[in-house]
């Protein structure tokens, strides 16, 4: 159904997006007589959704099958009579808002346009969206999603919205921007944004951006990276991301065409447990990492190790070594060491691990480190399929979780007590996580399916069911959380990717109409390394 949603997002008419689910393959199978459609005397199969199929976040609230129900409040390990009670609270909050849930909005014709305001303002988006321009206007914004403390909405407001962008720096963001207020730069471009919404450059991580175009072809990637975990000297040696960057790369461009303006990516990994150092960069760097003074927003992002089930290494020795490598080296020189760096706190610990007493264990490295060296490791679980199981501790202990992939599924045994949410299961991984004010954000997997064009879908998904969930929250899931949990901000100027302050660099993206919902375009691209606004992208 996501692959429809996803068809008619980029062009498909609404009832032919349904039928190459439905009438088109079972007439391809020669099974059009039987099922594909709810005609008198076919096959009884009929799902019934909670809203419309093609809205984003919509799940099936009833599956007949040959005429018989199937029961979703009987799924493992839960109880039927505590399900019940959920799912009767959930439908009295569904039924209140029927109309709206099933509804199909049409696409916004809204749209991006220049304006002459006298000051020699370019007339074509040829100029106006040019290497080289650096300052411009954006007028009559909808809305503005700045950080986790504040979002403008002009509706509420009574004021239209601004950003004023002079020399790749934010001089006015909201209102009182105008000309009575500030002085807009000459000769530069004034977009007229119709009612669009803004919001930070999205970052990315947990896929390895710039690291890897095919997946099947080795001499596309930068290769598997091989840390010898027994080596006295690997702190000297340690596989660093930022070695084996490549821009301008076809996944580069797809994510930064859709907004994607940063990415967090660390060194691929086969079976071994240490991954190296990850990189945060820019993504929209045309050429190479010298032609951009900023192409690199932190040489070491993080620290990164895998928890494999399929290497030669016992999972019990793989965290015994985490253990190790971090204590053995915490009165080493931090200046030289990235080990003693990583466990005085200096850097974020990755541990990619989706099993709940594996992710317990690294818990109690860090609670050990903690209290018999007074140092706060810096641990951030990555893929924490279980990682509800522990929520509480993660809370606890301020650990965050990059969740990836950002809706769970349970394909492996480490990830078999995962929540996939309505109908199976009344809460998502991400619910719990965030009702025990878990810090989280999402991940990407695009080396699979190319989906880190789509984290604006993954971050905008719960809101279909979750009530508490606000999309000033959820636009937090894919900026400004996973900015500051791998330190990506400024602690002083509060600047940064993730984020949108005055005087910050102009890192952002625009949209025509509400980004959670299917057929929102993007007007512009601001950032990412890239020199001059990218207007009407298009995907490749």
């Amino acid at each position: 159904m996501h692959e429809a949603q996803k068809a008619y997002h980029y062009g498909f008419d609404e009832h032919k997006a349904l039928q190459s689910l439905t009438t088109v393959p079972a007439s391809s199978l020669k099974l059009g007589h039987r099922i594909g459609s709810i005609e008198v005397g076919k096959d009884a199969d009929i799902v019934i959704w909670e809203r419309h199929p093609l809205r984003l976040g919509a799940r099936p609230k009833h599956v007949i099958i040959d005429g018989e129900e199937l029961d979703f409040q009987k799924p493992w390990g839960k109880s039927v009579t505590e399900l019940e009670q959920v799912m009767k609270a959930e439908s009295v909050k569904e039924a209140a808002t029927d109309d709206e849930r099933h509804y199909l909005p049409p696409f916004s014709q809204k749209t991006m346009r220049l304006e002459d305001h006298g000051l020699n303002n370019p007339e074509s988006f040829s100029a106006a969206c040019a290497s080289g321009v650096d300052s411009y206007v954006l007028r009559n914004i909808g809305e503005i999603y700045m950080n986790a403390s504040h979002a403008l909405r002009a509706s509420e407001l009574g004021q239209a919205l601004y950003l004023v962008v002079k020399q790749g720096e934010i001089a006015c963001i909201g209102v009182d921007c105008d000309r009575d207020h500030v002085e807009w730069p000459n000769s530069s471009p004034i977009f007229e944004m119709g009612g669009a919404v803004v919001i930070p450059g999205i970052v990315s991580m947990g896929v390895p951006l710039g690291l890897s175009e095919i997946q099947a072809e080795e001499t596309t990637q930068d290769g598997y990276a091989k840390n010898d975990v027994s080596d006295d000297g690997l702190y000297k040696k340690v596989v660093r991301a930022v070695d084996g960057l490549k821009f301008n790369g076809l996944h580069l461009q797809k994510a930064y065409k859709a907004g994607v303006t940063t990415s967090v990516s660390q060194p691929q990994v086969g079976s071994d447990l240490l991954a190296g150092v990850s990189v945060a960069f820019r993504t929209g760097v045309e050429n190479t990492i010298l032609d951009v003074v900023d192409a690199l927003v932190k040489e070491e992002a993080a620290l990164n190790f895998v928890i494999s089930h399929s290497g030669a290494m016992t999972v019990s020795k793989q965290i015994a070594t985490i253990r190790d490598l971090l204590v053995s080296n915490i009165k080493k020189d931090p200046l030289h060491n990235i080990f003693a760096r990583a466990a005085r706190g200096l850097i974020p610990v990755v541990v990619q691990v989706d099993d709940k007493d594996e992710i317990a264990s690294i818990l109690l490295i860090k609670q050990a480190i903690s209290k018999e060296h007074s140092h706060d490791v810096k641990f951030v679980i990555l893929g924490g399929a279980e990682s509800h199981l522990v929520a509480e501790h993660l809370s606890r202990l301020d650990v965050p979780v990059v969740l990836m992939p950002a809706r769970c599924f349970p394909t492996t045994w480490q990830s078999r007590f995962c929540l996939a949410g309505p109908p199976l299961t009344p809460s998502t991984v991400l619910d719990v996580l965030l009702k025990h004010k878990v810090r989280v954000g999402l991940g990407s997997t695009d080396v699979d399916n190319g989906d880190a064009r789509n984290l604006i879908w993954e971050a905008g998904w719960n809101l279909a069911h979750n009530p508490h969930l606000t999309p000033q929250d959820a636009v937090g899931l894919v900026t400004w959380n996973l900015a500051e949990i791998f330190g990506l901000i400024d602690s002083e100027s509060l600047d940064g990717p993730g984020v949108l302050n005055k005087g910050g660099k102009a890192d952002f993206v625009a949209y025509n109409s509400n980004p959670f919902e299917f057929g929102a375009r993007v007007l512009l691209v601001s950032g990412g390394g890239h020199d001059g606004p990218t207007c009407f992208p298009q995907q490749i």
